[in-house]
């Protein structure tokens, strides 16, 4: 999964007293603050991306609801084997594939 976008704080994670609070996030680019602990059992293989960084992750990020990886994208190769062997536009995924919907195509 990536979580990613252009305000400063993309995930907030808030418990609720009392109240069960469980989640995993397993080879995943993260943008997040310093607010959130990320040193947990729940954060496995992650990237976790604070500002100012800001890799290069998309093609085009200026361009609404195309995440296809750019060439350095820190998302390449990163992903989690699940048995899913084709991206949303039909292209195969390597052995070790892409974090997010598509594979990296140069």
């Amino acid at each position: 999964c990536i979580v990613y976008g252009s305000l400063e704080k993309e995930l907030d994670l808030d418990q609720i007293e009392g109240a069960a609070f469980n989640f995993l996030f397993d080879h995943c680019l993260l943008k997040v603050n310093n607010e959130i602990n990320t040193d947990t059992s729940s954060f496995v293989n992650i990237i976790k991306v604070q500002e100012p960084e800001n890799p290069t992750i998309f093609v085009d990020p200026n361009e609404k609801d195309d995440y296809h990886l750019a060439e350095g994208s820190p998302c390449i190769d990163a992903g989690l084997p699940n048995g899913i062997l084709i991206d949303l536009d039909g292209k195969p995924r390597d052995i070790i594939p892409d974090i997010g919907c598509y594979e990296y195509a140069p």
